[in-house]
């Protein structure tokens, strides 16, 4: 049976980029997600953890749905490989 490997990357960095309407994460070409916010808001612990979150979320919904979609993909396992889970 395939191990499965999972991981995030969260990078922060100063851009002269416009701000991201109303908080909302935006899908890049490359399938990363990212908010950009004013400085007023990076320095607001609160700001910066919702903003955190909201990428986070955004980022592990796509995951997991991409996830399934190609296990839907695979063959299944058999009934008796199943049952000795």
């Amino acid at each position: 049976m395939a191990n499965y490997e999972i991981s995030i990357e969260i990078k922060v960095k100063e851009t002269s980029e416009e701000c991201s309407g109303a908080g909302k994460p935006t899908r890049g070409e490359d399938g990363s997600f990212k908010i950009t916010m004013p400085e007023e808001a990076a320095i607001s612990i609160d700001k910066s953890e919702q903003a955190f979150l909201e990428v986070g979320h955004a980022a592990i919904r796509d995951g997991i749905a991409q996830h399934l979609s190609q296990m839907s993909k695979k063959k299944p396992l058999s009934s008796k490989k199943r049952e000795k889970k």
